[in-house]
């Protein structure tokens, strides 16, 4: 009996070992040429296994989407709101949110290139790219929700914070860091109630 169930568990961690090769060949291979131009016969290949055994652990392109969302959740923790504990100041809370943020985005740049890029053509890549959306929207508003801002700039704060704002500095020239001092800027400047708005902490979906 304890032969047996030494064998299973050398099964089990063969078996374990091999899907960890075929995450990690997904992952890289996503960065290097994209979700879509990535098949199947290209994951196995990188891993060194049948192709029949990538299917066993990827039944479809979106498995393996999946795995590799996954992995790059283990990889690059999303920031919590943990992050604003201690904050003193509205001016400190905008540039956590900023910084964490733009560092994040600068830490895994070509994969959310991808998934951005790619989102419309692959389900699995849109649903795992919509639970980032849902993330980043959540941290912008528990970083502005005790502030006394108004709509509008809830509405800018969203938008600032996205990933094509930091691509889009980056893009022109900025290094991460020049782009978290030229963001939270703005937004601490811009961080009171307009004219004739109440000053209360808004959603993004509030007008």
């Amino acid at each position: 009996m304890a032969a047996r169930k030494y064998s299973m568990q050398r099964r089990e961690a063969a078996v374990e070992a091999t899907r960890r090769r075929l995450v990690e060949a997904t992952v890289a291979l996503h960065k290097e040429k994209g979700a879509l131009a990535t098949t199947m016969q290209d994951i196995a290949a990188r891993a060194d296994v049948a192709l029949g055994t990538a299917y066993r652990h990827f039944p479809t392109i979106g498995d393996a989407v999946f795995a590799c969302g996954a992995r790059l959740q283990e990889m690059m923790p999303f920031p919590s709101v943990a992050v604003f504990d201690g904050a003193t100041s509205p001016r400190e809370r905008l540039r956590i949110l900023i910084g964490e943020l733009f560092r994040y985005y600068d830490l895994g740049a070509r994969w959310w290139e991808v998934g951005y890029g790619e989102r419309s053509a692959l389900p699995a890549l849109d649903q795992g790219v919509g639970q980032l959306d849902a993330q980043i929207a959540a941290l912008v508003d528990a970083a502005i929700g005790p502030l006394p801002v108004d709509a509008r700039f809830a509405r800018t704060a969203h938008g600032l914070s996205q990933f094509y704002a930091w691509k889009a500095l980056s893009l022109a020239g900025m290094s991460t860091e020049e782009a978290i001092e030229l963001v939270a800027e703005i937004l601490c400047d811009r961080a009171t109630p307009a004219e004739g708005e109440a000053s209360r902490p808004k959603g993004r979906n509030n007008t």
